[in-house]
């Protein structure tokens, strides 16, 4: 474990690991920071349908007007249909943070679909909860299950491929499936707060964090996606600190030695593995520091340092 440590304790990092993509593949992102902007390069921001204005609220880490807050009787996000919003075909993936307070429509919570038919099938892909039997699905197949309560913050995310559904919660991995139907591509809005098979559903609560790939993320990139705060994140980027330490030896067998030069301060030091669990995390201000790898399988992990300086991460092989 890490020597000299003033206070273990576990970080949460937002910044985006090397090894870890949450950006190509990005057809929309929703961060709802009191607006309906999509902040990928595909401008598909969003229209809102309900009977008044959108109400922004706090998000999961209590950041106000961070999330939208959805009534459960009429309100929703309309997205038009385009070339990047159909272009879910061959793999997708579909994630965002919930927080559901009522189950206005029976058991089902309509968290999103890419449709405006009547059926089922007419979605191209959706996600949503069967609250009754706590099993998460996409279109038309029950991907996994889990104990969902209300009033409390989930993040989902569902990974497709054609040969199998993956789900995650709260950034881990929980169940798969072999997908019922393939994406059928339509060219129906992408709706966030309804879905429209056989009746109108809603959802009555908070969401936040609205992703959509034309690709299927890995599970690292479903744990990086899983910290990401788009509101904090894109309004105070954090510098990057490309200076002022060695990391030796790479790759490492037993100790891994980090040695920092220049102004002695109070540094956030973490190892993460290439899941994005971390392993091994603590402070400390000292000028040299060093992590036990004892125990620790062979594979790729990240170093990440955070101070005043700024952040610092570096690839480590053992």
């Amino acid at each position: 474990m890490i020597k000299n440590l003033l206070l273990i304790l576990l970080i949460t990092f937002t910044g985006i690991l090397s090894g870890q993509d949450i950006e190509t593949g990005l057809v929309a992102r929703y961060s709802f920071c009191g607006d309906l902007t999509d902040e990928s390069t595909n401008n598909n921001d969003g229209v809102f349908m309900g009977p008044s204005a959108p109400a922004f609220t706090a998000d999961v880490y209590g950041n106000e007007n961070s999330a939208i807050y959805m009534n459960g009787v009429g309100d929703w996000v309309k997205i038009e249909p385009s070339e990047s919003i159909n272009s879910p075909l061959e793999e997708a993936t579909v994630a965002c943070w919930v927080y559901y307070q009522s189950l206005a429509f029976g058991q089902w919570v309509a968290i999103c679909a890419k449709t405006d038919g009547v059926a089922v099938l007419d979605r191209q892909y959706s996600l949503g909860i069967n609250h009754t039997t706590g099993q998460i699905y996409w279109h038309s197949t029950y991907v996994a299950t889990a104990p969902m309560q209300l009033n409390t913050w989930y993040h989902i995310a569902i990974t497709y491929t054609p040969e199998m559904l993956k789900c995650y919660l709260d950034g881990e991995f929980i169940g798969e499936a072999v997908p019922v139907d393939p994406i059928a591509q339509n060219d129906e809005p992408f709706e966030i707060g309804r879905d429209t098979p056989v009746a109108i559903d809603y959802f009555h609560g908070v969401l936040d964090e609205m992703n959509i790939y034309s690709r299927a993320l890995s599970a690292s990139d479903v744990m990086a996606l899983k910290n990401y705060n788009g509101c904090t994140n894109s309004s105070t980027p954090e510098k990057r600190w490309d200076g002022n330490v060695d990391v030796y030896p790479n790759p490492v067998v037993s100790e891994l030695h980090i040695r920092f030069q220049g102004k002695r301060m109070l540094r956030n030091i973490a190892l993460i593995n290439s899941l994005g669990q971390v392993v091994s995390a603590g402070q400390s201000d000292s000028d040299r520091v060093e992590i036990t790898m004892h125990g620790l399988q062979n594979g790729v992990y990240f170093l990440q340092v955070h101070s005043a300086e700024g952040f610092y991460t570096q690839k480590i092989l053992k």
